[in-house]
This record gives C-alpha cells, sequence and structure tokens, in this order.
C-alpha cells in the first residue's frame, strides 16, 4: 500500500534555528490528518516542505510515493498548497489590483507565457479585477482567500 505521506526524521533548519526537528510520520489512503501546535512549531514549514515548497534540511518525505526533493514536479503534480492569505493578494489588497492585471497581461501576451502559467495569470487577471471593481480595501479576508 502506498502511502499518502510518509516523512523520516524531517527536519529543517534557518540559520541556527530549528524550524522542524526530526518528524516522522505515516499517513495512509483514507486517514484524516490534522497537523496542530502552538505558533512557531512548524507546521507551516511541514506543510511546505511536502508542498515541494521549501527544502528540508534533512530526513526525507514522499508524497503519493514520491519524493518530495527527487521528484519535487510529481508530487506538484499531485497536491494543491493556497496559504491563508497569498502574498500576492495581500500585495493586491494594498497596491492599485489594476497594477496586477497588466503585468499578468503583459507575461501572458507579450512574453508568451503559457500551459499551466497561463492559468494561474488568468486566475491572477479575474482576481484582480474582482478586487479592482469592489476595491480591495473592502473584501474581506475570506473572500481573498476564497479568490485564492
Amino acid at each position: 500500500m502506498t502511502l499518502i505521506i510518509e516523512a523520516d526524521r524531517l527536519s529543517r533548519s534557518f540559520g541556527a534555528h530549528r524550524a522542524v526537528g526530526g518528524l516522522s510520520l505515516a499517513i495512509p489512503p483514507g486517514e484524516i490528518f490534522g497537523l496542530l501546535g502552538p505558533n512557531g512549531a512548524g507546521k507551516t514549514t511541514t506543510i511546505k516542505m511536502l508542498a515541494t515548497l521549501l527544502p528540508p534540511s534533512g530526513g526525507t518525505a514522499r508524497v503519493w510515493g514520491s519524493d518530495v526533493v527527487r521528484a519535487a514536479g510529481e508530487v506538484r503534480s499531485r497536491v494543491g498548497y493556497v496559504m491563508a492569505m497569498p502574498g500576492w493578494m495581500e500585495a493586491v489588497a494594498r497596491a492599485n489590483p489594476l497594477t496586477y492585471a497588466i503585468e499578468a497581461i503583459r507575461l501572458l501576451v507579450l512574453e508568451g507565457w503559457s500551459g499551466g502559467v497561463t492559468v494561474s495569470l488568468g486566475a491572477l487577471v479575474a482576481a484582480s479585477a474582482v478586487l479592482l471593481a469592489v476595491g480591495a480595501h473592502q473584501v474581506t479576508r475570506q473572500t481573498r482567500e476564497r479568490i485564492a
């Protein structure tokens, strides 16, 4: 049986600070699993490592049987990660959303980006248009998360 997630002594350090220290776990298909802990316990860092957004400093991790370092592309094709407040959404909320829509269109049309990037840029244009139409400062955090 392939485990959905398995980690063996997974760790991540930022300089002298150890954010995740030797985490080992095995989550089988159908399991409901929660990652709980106080602020600074390494929950977000662990999720970012499992989603291949942050390389581990030590140990190993596999998602759907694929190593998060050696087969990061395979892992990314099977998982998704949406932050509570994506960085681009926070920036759009503080600035003029039209700026972001124009930049996305420029990358899409002038730079000739295609494939999966087109979908992401299309979503960015749509989200920016929504925020521009209603005023980014008036959109609730929950709505911004849904847009993301």
